[in-house]
């Protein structure tokens, strides 16, 4: 099982494709974490509606959660302001 703190620390790793000194935890896109059982969800909300950026930084989230928390995630749009990247 993995733990919300384990997921957020992971998440503090992925640099903004934009801004690389800065996480896209420190930035604000990574708006939540939940974990239920073996399942990682995480919300995530661009910069701005239609930011180019929105693809490289799921890609970024689902690499470092394959790497860091052992679990391949697919990634699904809710809105066209918040992506959800789970694996549940």
């Amino acid at each position: 099982m993995i733990s919300a703190a384990a997921a957020w620390e992971a998440l503090r790793r992925v640099p903004d494709p934009e801004i690389p000194a800065i996480s896209v935890c420190d930035l604000g896109i990574v708006r939540d974490v939940t974990c239920d059982g073996d399942g990682v969800t995480v919300v995530v909300t661009p910069t701005y509606s239609g930011c180019p950026a929105t693809d490289v930084i799921r890609a970024s989230i689902r690499s470092t959660a394959c790497k860091s928390l052992h679990r391949c995630l697919a990634c699904g749009e809710c809105s066209s302001w918040t992506s959800i990247v789970s694996n549940t």
